[in-house]
């Protein structure tokens, strides 16, 4: 434990922080989207992958995560009242909607996702690296997939597959001392942009969204010997 420190503080337990939802482009009608409703999240380090700062620095991420899709019956287009192409935000429209309840939006599936993604800790900073291993779709609701035209293939094999090879920026560690972590409490909260490969969505970038990862059960806590002096920075 204490040969792998900082990262052996890290393992243990995640959850999705909070749900986040997100426009799924590429449809023959506007109005479909994308709920990110929870996440099982299991952290540990690696063993053969080592950093400048040393051993101990890298950890793997494995990711079961349950997600919707959504229809708005109204097939309102995503510009101008849910996206502000100049700030390339959300509007306060559009992050305050509930699916679950306004009827105007119904659910058509749920999707079931998996992926591994690789944690760098740095003294100053935390970086995540993501990468797609599948999904699946339950509960479809073949009459909305009908009625609206909603090609679900094109979605669970192109648009969604995009979404987890997203760019997420760096965040800082607050945590470059491991005795720092609160089960409950600590969250890696990245911001990051959805775009579709190389293109820009044709707003010149991507969505923003915000996922972050909040610490459940830690599987080491107890006497830490490594602290933000214990390898060098960035």
């Amino acid at each position: 434990m204490q040969e792998y420190c900082p990262c052996s503080a890290f393992e243990g337990v995640w959850s999705l922080e909070e749900e986040y939802k997100l426009p799924l482009p590429g449809n023959k009608k506007p109005g479909i989207y994308y709920l990110a409703k929870s996440a099982d999240v299991r952290m540990k380090c690696s063993k053969s992958d080592t950093l400048p700062a040393g051993k101990g620095n890298v950890l793997l991420v494995f990711e079961y995560l349950i997600n919707e899709i959504w229809v708005d019956k109204r097939k309102i287009p995503l510009f101008p009242t849910y996206f502000d192409k100049e700030t390339k935000q959300f509007t306060q429209a559009f992050n305050d909607l509930v699916f679950e309840n306004d009827p105007n939006f119904q659910k058509v599936a749920t999707i079931h996702s998996f992926f591994i993604s690789k944690i760098e800790l740095y003294k100053d900073s935390i970086v995540r690296k993501g990468e797609p291993c599948g999904r699946y779709a339950t509960g479809v609701n073949e009459a909305l997939v009908s009625e609206y035209a909603i090609d679900l293939k094109h979605i669970l094999e192109n648009v969604l597959g995009d979404l987890t090879q997203t760019s997420c920026h760096s965040i800082a560690n607050y945590f470059c001392d491991p005795n720092l972590l609160q089960e409950g409490k600590s969250v890696l909260s990245f911001d990051c942009l959805y775009t579709i490969k190389s293109e820009n969505l044709g707003i010149g970038g991507g969505y923003p969204y915000r996922k972050g990862y909040r610490l459940q059960k830690q599987n080491y806590s107890d006497n830490l010997t490594c602290n933000c002096d214990s390898y060098p920075g960035d």
